[in-house]
This record gives structure tokens, C-alpha cells and sequence, in this order.
């Protein structure tokens, strides 16, 4: 039997806050040792859907939000709702006439009284405290006019969201006091990347993947040269629903020779020589319920004679972009994706992962 000093028997030792600190310290450190880190650069054209995939890669794998974040969001949701309903009045006022979006009866009334809100909106930054149910009334009737209907079936013709519908759909609960957005809500919500975001994830405890978001409108491209270090692969996000679109800076260009011509530049960019590049090619459902309606790749390629349908489109835009790469040794994989369905990205980046995991472990020297 072991006999313990009197100053020990009975009692408990403390522990050493200082020890335990340090021990803690010593814990975090080794785990970051032993974490391969990959540093992902996102890139593509703005409204690729490159934020959207950010969001809901950190929904997937990083730190779930908390009601008061998600709240957060609703002003976004919001703004979003009343600039895609003003998008579509201005539209609605100026499409030829015979398609049929002027307004007429109390949706009048309601549009001047939309416009008067409008006009007396700056910033909404108090989720507890939103516009009350009357602005949610008279833009919820706007939405369901048959004249704004029309506007928003000739959506192609003017720039419009692509989560026009469904912020619209929602209005009444922007305005709700007791409506906390859900995590769809929050990867519907459009902000505008400026400047550099980034974020980042553990992937199954042993890999940390950083991403680096950067503004993908043209005057916010210039920042991307400093990002270029230590990167392990590109993501480059694609709008495969471009086609029909035209960009917001400039009207005269259109979006998907826009994505393509930004696409040959980042695959022939000398410092990117020996990275790899991982093509996303989103928005295919938007894709699919365009091509359903009638639309025609020819809107922006004439020389295309393939059948409208999804795969022999998605092919023919797959191979312009990898045309433009004049380096046949570059790797370049091919992906589908709808940024907005998280079961779609989980799938696709599982694996993709198990790519980039190799990769980055045979760079840090760790496997041959």
C-alpha cells in the first residue's frame, strides 16, 4: 500500500492553469502540423454562383450557423425582394407592349406605392425591427400581377436575379419578426462579393481547405493577382444559363463569351502553369428549366446545330471552355453543378476532394 503525504491524502491536486493552457497550446499546434492544408482559389464571372458555393460548402462541412447569424440575413433577403421586384417594374414599363406587362388596376396603385417605399428606403440593418406587413402586401400583389408575370417570363431580356421567384415567394416572411431564415434561405440571400473573402473548413479532421472568394465583376478582378501564392487548385465557377444573358457592367457582351474569355485567361495565366483547374459548369437546373421553355444555345453560338437538349448543350459549352486551354498537359476536371442544392455539391466535392487531397499531400512531399 502506498502511503501518501499528509498534505495529499484525501484531497484532489488543482490543475495548473498555466499548464493546462499550455497543453492546449500544444495540442493545437500539433494538430496544425499534422493537417494538410489546401488553399483553394474561386474564380468565375459575376452571378456565376461562386458565392453561393462558398456558402453552402461552409453550411456543409464548417460551423453550423446560429439563429442570431441566420437573422442576419434577413435584411439581405429582403433588399434582394425589393430589387428583383423593382427589376421587373422597370421591365414590365419598357418590353415591347405586346407581350403584355403593363400594369393596370390597383396593381397601378400598388406600384407607386412600391416606388414611394422605395424611394424612402436607405439601409434595413435592424432584423428586429423589419418594414411592416403592408410593404409585404402591396409587393406580394405586384408579384401575382399578370403584367409582372409576363415581365419576369421575358427575364432574358433585362438582368434579372436568378432567385427573383423565390425572395419574392418569401416576402411576407422577410417582414416577420419571428421568421429566422434557414440555412436554404441563406444560401438563396445575394450579396455581392467585393473584394477578398475567405473562408475555411476541416474536411474528415485531416485536411483544412481555405477558400479564397474574389469579386468576379470586371473592376474587382485586378485584386486577384496577390491571391496567386500557395494555391493548391482553382475552382472556376461557369453559368451554364449565361448563354441568353448579358453582363451588368457592360450590356453589350455577353456573359458566357464573357466566362470563356476569362476562362482562357486564367488557364494560359503563366503563374498558374502548374496548377490544376477544376471546372464547374452551375446552374444546370436553371439550365434544364430554360431549355424546357423553349431557349436555344444558338443565342449564343450560331454555328451550333446539336438538339436543344441538356447534355448535348452542357457537352458543347464543356468543350468551348476546354478549347480555349492551350496547355494539353494542364489538368482540367469537369464538373456539374447547382450551387443552391446542398446533396448536389456534397457528392461532387467528396469527390473532388479525394483529388485535391493527393495532390496537396504529394506537393507537401508527404506521399509519391
Amino acid at each position: 500500500m502506498v502511503c501518501l503525504p499528509p498534505c495529499l491524502a484525501g484531497t484532489r491536486v488543482a490543475p495548473d492553469d498555466d499548464a493546462t493552457k499550455r497543453i492546449d497550446q500544444e495540442f493545437r499546434e500539433e494538430q496544425r502540423a499534422t493537417t494538410n492544408v489546401c488553399r483553394l482559389l474561386l474564380l468565375g464571372t459575376g452571378n456565376s454562383g461562386k458565392s453561393t458555393l462558398l456558402k453552402q460548402l461552409f453550411e456543409i462541412y464548417g460551423t453550423p450557423m446560429n439563429d442570431r447569424e441566420r437573422l442576419l440575413y434577413k435584411s439581405a433577403l429582403f433588399t434582394n425582394a425589393v430589387t428583383s421586384l423593382a427589376a421587373l417594374i422597370a421591365a414590365a414599363e419598357t418590353l415591347d407592349e405586346s407581350l403584355g406587362t403593363r400594369l393596370a388596376g390597383d396593381a397601378v396603385e400598388c406600384r407607386d406605392a412600391f416606388k414611394r417605399f422605395q424611394s424612402q428606403l436607405a439601409v434595413w440593418d435592424k432584423p428586429a425591427r423589419p418594414p411592416g406587413p403592408d410593404i409585404a402586401y402591396v409587393m406580394s400583389r405586384l408579384w401575382a400581377d399578370k403584367g409582372i408575370q409576363n415581365a419576369y417570363s421575358n427575364r432574358t431580356k433585362f438582368n434579372l436575379p436568378d432567385s427573383a421567384a423565390y425572395v419574392l415567394d418569401k416576402v411576407y416572411d422577410w417582414v416577420s419578426e419571428d421568421y429566422v431564415p434557414t440555412k436554404q434561405d441563406v444560401v438563396m440571400a445575394r450579396i455581392r462579393t467585393t473584394g477578398i473573402v475567405e473562408r475555411e473548413f476541416r474536411f474528415q479532421q485531416t485536411t483544412l481547405f481555405k477558400l479564397v472568394d474574389v469579386g468576379g465583376q470586371r473592376n474587382e478582378r485586378r485584386k486577384w493577382l496577390h491571391c496567386f501564392s500557395d494555391v493548391g487548385a482553382i475552382i472556376f465557377v461557369v453559368s451554364l444559363s449565361d448563354f441568353e444573358l448579358r453582363l451588368e457592367e457592360d450590356s453589350s457582351v455577353n456573359r458566357l463569351h464573357e466566362a470563356i474569355t476569362l476562362f482562357s485567361e486564367i488557364c494560359n495565366y503563366p503563374s498558374f502553369e502548374n496548377i490544376p483547374i477544376i471546372l464547374f459548369l452551375n446552374k444546370k437546373d436553371i439550365l434544364k428549366q430554360r431549355l424546357a421553355e423553349g431557349a436555344n444555345l444558338r443565342t449564343a453560338f450560331p454555328e451550333y446545330v446539336g438538339p436543344s437538349t441538356y447534355d448535348d448543350v452542357v457537352d458543347y459549352i464543356g468543350r468551348a471552355l476546354h478549347k480555349v486551354n492551350r496547355d494539353r498537359r494542364k489538368t482540367i476536371l469537369t464538373y456539374r453543378t447547382c450551387a443552391t442544392d446542398a446533396d448536389n455539391v456534397k457528392r461532387v466535392f467528396e469527390a473532388l476532394s479525394r483529388v485535391l487531397i493527393e495532390r496537396s499531400l504529394q506537393d507537401s512531399g508527404l506521399i509519391v
